[in-house]
Order: structure tokens, then C-alpha cells, then sequence
């Protein structure tokens, strides 16, 4: 529902229970103008776009065994030869033209000095430009060209079968398309970087150097991201945060083989993605998106740390610990960031990192990870009835449902876990269990308290009704 239809209910109500006229409720919705939403278009004209390349390509690859080497060769080159004109004509007939606002009526009335007249005249009149192709074209041109850098990279390997050295030509493409992103501002080239830096990692025989190199690239990326906040192009830091994090996440799995590690360095990029959208609050679209996958990964991530599973081989290089470590001081800083933004839940998990830690350490004493696997499941119920109560707080239905369709997950994996005992399960039910019941009793509390206090309005509502009639009819009698 948009804002101009709960207007409307809420105008018809309005007029029903006589607060205000009809005529005076079709005024108020004079003002605003009907919404009309254009994500459909959008989505359609989306869907459009990639049909039709999917189609030329199923078409051209059709064709392109057919082809010989040098004609395979040609057409490779001809792919990025295209690009770089259509890159070369938005740099020559790119300009900015400048244009110039009428100066203000407030700065026209009123009277001032000569001194300030020069003022006046800087004040009254600014000065604007604007670029003579659109941004949505220059941003296709650059990723069109950065496409074509890396499908005529592949062409080339293909025709010639060179087929083990794909890692190579995947991480050159990614530092050449890492300048261009940052000379271009372009997400959409960053994006195809990023890929491409990750696809090398996964490609490659020598795995050390190139997952080193595609963490440091990912790394640089950082400081674009805020460039492109700078320029304030929302939507697409919207679009390569969320590539940037999938790109991370991907990067962890294909770096730790042990199921312990992956889940603990999960846990910490989960948890800084959705600190990251708390610290970016001012950036609404920008903020809620990061907050969102952020945290689908902390609850995707403390959902596979409850398998008993996970805690059974506690064991890894002292140099992962040292890493993890240093992320924790990381992760506390921004904790104490959340609190002074008052980011209530990004607040509480921020935590998710050391509770990991916690259930790392108890789990040398525990062999089997049942009483890490109890940690791990009680900080998940905190944090859905801590979800569960700001959607209650707030009015919001979806963050009740979501909240309540997460505790009943976190109890399925308890039932289902093999690893836990029935003692277990029994202990873990039965802590959940005095936890309801304790926010049980805090909501009964608060609504007795609620019901106390509007009964006492009301009571005293009537009294000092009935001490104005009083003080009315005492009035007329001293008239008489």
C-alpha cells in the first residue's frame, strides 16, 4: 500500500466519525498527487534485456563452431574494438553544460547594501551542470565495454585451447577493470571485476596467490564503494555491495575447507555487512539493503552453526585464530558505533562474532559441541524475540512473522540434530522455555501498566468534567 491509498482509508474514516467534512478530506487528498509505481516496468524492461542477450548469444554460439580459428579470432577482437568506440564518443561528446538557476524571489525583496550586493548576486543565482548523456547510458557503455574485455579474453583462449591458464587471463581482466571502475565510477564494470577476480581464485591450479590477490582486490573495492557514495549513486552501491559480500562469502569457502572456519569467518562477514548498513543510516536505500542481507546471512549462519557437527573438530592454524582475533576488535568497535546510532538490532548482532569465539572455546572442554551448540542456539532465540519484539513495537507484521518463523526453525534443527542427546534437547527446551516466559511476563506487565494508566486518564478526564460543570451551574446560580 502506497502512502496516498492509507491517506485515503484513513480520510474516509476521518469524515465517518465526523472529525472533518468531505469537502475538507477531498482537499487534503488534492495535495498529493497518486502514485504511480514503476518497479514493474522496470522489472520487465530488466527481463527484457536479459532475454534478448541470452538469445544472441545461444544465436552466435550457434555459428561459432562453424567458424575457423582466424575467423574465431576476428571475431573475438571485434567484440572489444566496438566497446572501446562506443567508450571513445561518450568521452568526446560528454561535456558538461552548464546551467543556471533563476535567481530567488527572497533575494530579489529584500533590501540590502551596496557592500552585499556582490553577495546577493552569488547567493541569488547558482551555478549547476549537467552532463549531455545520461548516466544509465554511460554506466551500459562501460559495462558492455568490461564485458567484452573478458568474453573476448575467453574467445581468444578458447580458439587456441589454451585451457589451464583461464585463471590468468580472468585475474589480468579483473586489474585492468579495477582501474577502469575507479577512472569510470562505474558499478557496473566493478561488478565484472569483482567476478572475474573470484572466478581466477576458483579456476586456478595455484590457489594460494590468486585467492590472496582476489582478497586484496576486494579489499580495494572498499574505498570505491565510498566514492561511489560520495557521487551518490544509491542504487549502484546498492547493486555491487551486495555482488562485493556474495563475492566475500564465496571467497571463504573456497579459502577454509574445514566447516568450523567457514562457519566462523561467515559469522563475522554476515555481522559487518549489516553494521555496515547501521553506520550508512543516513543512506536509506543503500542502508536497508545491507542491513536486509546482512542479516539473512547472520540468521543463515547461526541456523548451520546449530548442528552439534560443526563443534566436533575444533582445530585450525594459530594464524586463523590471530585473523579472527584481529576482526573481533573490529567487530567491537563497530558494536560501540551501533550503540551510540541506537541501532538496536544491528546492535545485538554484533555479538554473533564472540558468541562464535564462546562456543569455540567451550567446545574444547565438550567434545561432543552440545554445550556450544546450546550457546550458539539461545544467543539465535534472543536474537528472533529481540526481531520478534520490534516488529510487536513497531507495528511491523512481517518482522513478527519472520521472528516467529525463526524460532520455530532454531527448535526444528534441535529435533532434528542427531548429535544432541535427549538430556540435551530436554536442557535447551526447557532454558528456551523460562526465556518465553519471561517476555511473557514483561508484555503482560507492560500492557497491565498501559491498561492502568488509560483507566486513570479516563477517571480523571471525568473529574475535571465534572468539576468545570460544576464550577458552571455555581456560575449561573451567583447570576441569579
Amino acid at each position: 500500500m502506497n502512502h496516498r491509498r492509507w491517506l485515503g482509508k484513513e480520510v474516509s474514516k476521518w469524515i465517518d466519525e465526523k472529525i472533518i467534512n468531505k469537502d475538507t478530506g477531498d482537499i487534503i487528498l488534492s495535495r498529493y498527487k497518486k502514485e504511480y509505481r514503476q518497479w514493474q516496468g522496470e522489472a520487465f524492461g530488466f527481463l527484457a534485456f536479459i532475454c534478448v542477450i541470452f538469445g544472441i548469444g545461444f544465436i552466435l554460439s550457434g555459428y561459432w563452431t562453424a567458424l575457423t580459428q582466424d575467423q574465431r579470432f576476428q571475431a573475438s577482437m571485434l567484440l572489444p574494438v566496438v566497446s572501446a568506440i562506443m567508450m571513445i564518443a561518450v568521452v568526446i561528446f560528454d561535456k558538461k553544460i552548464p546551467v543556471e538557476d533563476e535567481p530567488s524571489q527572497s533575494a530579489n525583496d529584500v533590501e540590502v547594501s551596496e557592500e552585499d550586493d556582490e553577495v546577493v548576486a552569488v547567493s541569488s543565482r547558482k551555478r549547476n551542470f549537467r552532463h549531455r548523456i545520461a548516466s544509465e547510458i554511460k554506466e551500459f557503455v562501460y559495462t558492455f565495454h568490461a564485458l567484452s574485455l573478458v568474453a573476448c579474453a575467453f574467445l581468444v583462449m578458447d580458439s587456441f585451447k589454451m585451457n589451464d591458464d583461464y585463471y590468468f587471463i580472468y585475474s589480468a581482466a579483473a586489474t585492468f577493470l579495477l582501474l577502469l571502475s575507479y577512472v569510470t565510477s562505474s558499478a557496473g564494470a566493478a561488478i565484472v571485476s569483482a567476478i572475474s577476480a573470484v572466478t581466477g581464485a576458483a579456476l586456478s591450479v595455484y590457489s594460494t596467490w590468486t585467492e590472496l590477490l582476489a582478497w586484496f582486490y576486494l579489499i580495494l573495492y572498499l574505498p570505491f564503494m565510498v566514492k561511489l557514495l560520495i557521487e551518490k549513486k544509491h542504487k549502484s552501491v546498492i547493486a555491487f555491495a551486495w555482488v562485493w559480500t556474495l563475492c566475500i562469502l564465496f571467497l571463504i569457502f573456497k579459502s577454509v575447507n574445514n566447516l568450523f572456519w567457514q562457519v566462523m569467518f561467515l559469522s563475522l562477514a554476515s555481522t559487518l555487512t549489516w553494521m555496515t548498513g547501521g553506520i550508512l543510516h543516513k543512506q536509506n536505500y543503500v542502508s536497508q539493503s545491507l542491513k536486509i542481507l546482512g542479516a539473512i546471512s547472520v540468521f543463515a549462519v547461526l541456523l548451520q552453526s546449530g548442528f552439534g557437527n560443526v563443534w566436533q573438530n575444533v582445530s585450525g592454524d594459530w594464524i586463523l585464530w590471530i585473523l579472527y582475533v584481529l576482526f573481533l576488535c573490529i567487530d567491537a568497535f563497530l558494536v560501540f558505533r551501533m550503540f551510540i546510532y541506537r541501532e538496536g538490532m544491528a546492535f545485538l548482532a554484533g555479538f554473533t562474532p564472540f558468541c562464535m569465539f564462546i562456543s569455540a572455546v567451550c567446545a574444547n572442554f565438550v567434545q561432543n559441541g552440545s554445550l556450544s551448540v546450546i550457546c550458539i542456539s539461545v544467543y539465535s532465540m534472543v536474537l528472533a524475540f529481540a526481531l520478534l519484539w520490534k516488529g510487536w513495537k513497531s507495528g511491523n507484521i512481517l518482522k513478527r512473522w519472520i521472528g516467529f518463523c525463526i524460532i520455530l526453525a532454531i527448535s526444528a534443527v534441535r529435533i532434528i540434530d542427531s548429535s544432541f542427546s535427549m538430556v540435551d534437547r530436554g536442557i535447551f527446551f526447557i532454558i528456551i522455555g523460562i526465556a518465553a516466559a519471561v517476555i511473557c511476563a514483561m508484555f503482560i506487565k507492560i500492557a497491565t501498566v498501559k491498561r492502568k494508566r488509560k483507566h486513570k486518564k479516563v477517571i480523571a478526564d471525568k473529574d475535571d468534567e465534572h468539576i468545570s460543570k460544576g464550577n458552571i451551574e455555581n456560575k449561573e446560580v451567583s447570576h441569579e
